[in-house]
């Protein structure tokens, strides 16, 4: 994430002004975490606060400290039913997640164990979040995930599930609402409409992935096809 310009330190002054009867934490009110929320709403003052609003009182709803302290379902976990992991990070320290998606059993558990998969996705996400923070502690600018969405082995009875299809909007919704500007770029590898760049003048055979940039933004001049091996 870049660092907080000289007119959104006037915008974030305005913010933590505006929001200080929430009382937020120390590491809450810096600009490099409230400027999110303006970037996240166009830097618009009156959006980025009711934002910032709703997201103190879900944090406070759900007890997220309580969910990511709470141990796993027998069977989850980054190498069970739901498998992801932090790989490393890229050249300016920001954390590079890999969920492997393409193996996510979601149909075994939406029927009967909806609201634990929305704790885990819940605890899952705020990690990510506490990773991006610490890996950034010492810098001027929040740090943003790099994700790697694997679909290997994704099965069409998954696709097709309209349960599945809601409970993973849902949590994307969540996502987008409460961890703004967290994702600075994605990468999707092995997903079903992989383009081959081999048809497209390149010969030397390198695996393709999709890469995307910008959370918030979902239009095609977003994706982008590279070879595999440039990620940093």
């Amino acid at each position: 994430m870049e660092a907080v310009s000289e007119h959104e330190t006037r915008l974030v002054q305005e913010l933590r002004k505006r929001t200080s009867d929430l009382n937020l934490a120390q590491e809450y009110v810096k600009d490099k975490n409230l400027v999110r929320f303006l970037r996240a709403r166009r830097q618009s003052i009156t959006p980025a606060e009711q934002m910032l609003r709703k997201n103190h009182v879900w944090l406070k709803e759900n007890d997220v400290d309580a969910i990511v302290s709470k141990p796993d379902p027998p069977g989850w976990g980054v190498n069970g039913l739901f498998p992801w992991h932090i790989c490393g990070f890229d050249k300016n320290d920001n954390p590079v997640i890999v969920l492997k998606f393409g193996a996510w059993d979601v149909k075994s558990v939406v029927s009967n164990q909806r609201e634990d998969f929305m704790s885990y996705a819940i605890k899952t996400m705020e990690l990510c979040a506490r990773s991006c923070a610490h890996s950034t502690r010492e810098k001027s600018w929040m740090g943003q995930l790099v994700g790697i969405y694997d679909f290997k082995d994704l099965s069409f009875s998954q696709m097709r599930c309209f349960e599945v299809i809601q409970i993973t909007m849902q949590a994307s919704q969540l996502f987008d609402s409460n961890y703004p500007e967290l994702l600075g770029r994605g990468f999707v590898v092995n997903d079903f409409m992989e383009i081959d760049l081999s048809r497209h003048g390149r010969q030397d055979g390198e695996k393709n992935y999709r890469a995307w940039f910008g959370y918030r933004h979902y239009e095609k001049r977003n994706w982008k096809v590279c070879p595999i091996c440039r990620i940093s």
